[in-house]
């Protein structure tokens, strides 16, 4: 009877799970969940169960059947532990590292919120004295981490919330939030454990409580910042340098003179593809005030103004804008107007290409915008602090 019982729940269960239609999808999942416990279940049909899981991945869209799947993968880890673990890390290896990044970026992102979630009932159904989960939950945190990235790749805001959500909901069991820590601050400094890590600073950030992992790991995670972001030997996404504002923007005028600063300059010189655009973005999350940097960078900047790349030439150009809005010392852009100026008039050999010549007269049109509004905010602290004298000020 047990026989016949286990062979009729898993009879063509690839197939069916497939092409069975909605409304028979409940019955399917429910008779494989009520066999589990069955004692001729053996470690070749959990296997042949969690690759069938897989396949679902992309077929199922409605929230009704990813909720069918999600109750079995719970109800595996809950009777079959060890087997569970082995096999879903499996097929969350092949989903993860080969089918999602060939995917199209609109699919695959939507993808990986779900199997973000396959991810977290994995966690919370976690047995901390398992010693295939002692080992093994380093390889779900990588996962974790590299699903969460892809999914900041299609810049849908709805995406994107969707992976908060199951990362936020997860975290609140605050043994797994500090496992998770822990074990990321062990891996190798990539984007995708940095942009996680970001991720908790801001889940802290938003619980309105002490930010334990900056306040704990605040050297490291400038390092992971520094060596994923800066010193890339690929442009980082502009997703995922923004993905770290709610860390950059604690930087300190110390942290960002001794530590990123100087590798932003050199990798700027090095390879100016990688870094034009990080460079503003970094400007305009970070809250100090750049003028102590604003001439060296100013100048390579401009450089790039008039260069043969066209992506160059615009992303130098909104690196600029973002720079001369975060220097408060009128000298610094007075030197970067009279370089633009200076170069307009054939100091590094004339300039021929209109486009570039526009370049350069928008930039200086704006910094002209700019530096009069730091001399009228100027103007305006001085006669204020000669009103609270007593002086009479026209």
């Amino acid at each position: 009877m047990a026989n016949a019982e286990l062979s009729n729940a898993l009879r063509d269960f690839p197939n069916r799970v497939i092409n069975v239609g909605m409304e028979e999808r409940p019955a399917l999942f429910a008779n494989v969940s009520a066999v589990l416990t069955n004692p001729g279940i053996n470690s070749a049909i959990i296997r042949g169960i969690c690759k069938v899981i897989g396949t679902t991945l992309t077929k199922y869209k409605d929230p009704s059947s990813q909720q069918l799947v999600r109750r079995l993968i719970s109800d595996l880890a809950k009777e079959h532990h060890d087997i569970t673990f082995e096999y879903m890390l499996s097929v969350l290896k092949t989903l993860t590292l080969k089918e999602l990044p060939l995917a199209p970026v609109q699919k695959s992102s939507k993808s990986s919120v779900i199997a973000l979630s396959w991810i977290a009932l994995l966690l919370k159904n976690g047995n901390a004295e398992s010693n295939i989960y002692k080992t093994e939950k380093r390889r779900l945190f990588e996962y974790q981490s590299l699903l969460y990235q892809m999914t900041l790749l299609a810049s849908q805001q709805r995406v994107t919330d969707a992976a908060r959500k199951v990362l936020y909901e997860l975290w609140e069991d605050d043994n797994i939030f500090s496992d998770t820590v822990q074990t990321l601050l062990q891996l190798d400094p990539n984007s995708n454990v940095t942009i996680l890590i970001m991720l908790m600073v801001q889940y802290e950030n938003q619980l309105n409580q002490a930010t334990t992992v900056l306040k704990n790991n605040k050297d490291q995670i400038i390092e992971y910042f520094v060596k994923s972001m800066i010193l890339s030997k690929t442009k980082p996404q502009k997703a995922f340098i923004v993905a770290c504002y709610p860390f950059l923007k604690t930087i300190t005028d110390s942290e960002f003179e001794l530590h990123i600063y100087p590798p932003l300059q050199r990798n700027l010189l090095r390879s100016p593809e990688n870094t034009l655009e990080s460079l503003g973005l970094i400007i305009d999350a970070i809250n100090i005030n750049c003028s102590r940097y604003g001439t060296q960078i100013g100048k390579i900047l401009i450089q790039n103004l008039y260069s043969k790349d066209e992506v160059a030439r615009r992303e130098s150009l909104e690196s600029l804008k973002t720079l001369s809005q975060k220097c408060s010392d009128e000298d610094v852009i007075k030197v970067l107007l009279e370089q633009i100026f200076s170069i307009l008039s054939g100091s590094d050999g004339k300039i021929n290409v209109v486009e570039y010549r526009l370049n350069l007269l928008q930039l200086s049109l704006l910094m002209l915008f700019w530096l009069n509004s730091v001399l009228q905010a100027y103007t305006h602290i001085n006669t204020h602090r000669h009103d609270s004298d007593g002086n009479v000020c026209c």
